[in-house]
């Protein structure tokens, strides 16, 4: 098994606002220039994925309701890092 550290890259949509005090936001780096955030895993032995969560908060424009939902779609790189 690869023991080296994956790295996780997710590119936020405009619409998101990156608020590191929101809850499980704590263990990502923040890129504002590229608007992405980044967080590095050391996978436990013997684990096929891993499990990375995060809280969005968006800035009003997304026309959504109490009746409708939305798609967001947040791409994601992951890399093997030393």
């Amino acid at each position: 098994m690869d023991r080296r550290k994956k790295r996780t890259v997710l590119t936020l949509p405009s619409s998101i606002v990156w608020d590191p005090s929101l809850p499980d936001n704590a263990n990502w780096t923040y890129d504002p220039v590229a608007h992405t955030i980044t967080q590095d895993v050391i996978m436990n032995p013997g684990a096929l994925s891993y499990l990375l969560k995060f809280t969005a908060k968006h800035n009003g424009t997304q026309s959504v309701n109490g009746t409708n939902n939305t798609t967001v779609y947040i791409p994601q790189t992951n890399y093997l890092i030393k």
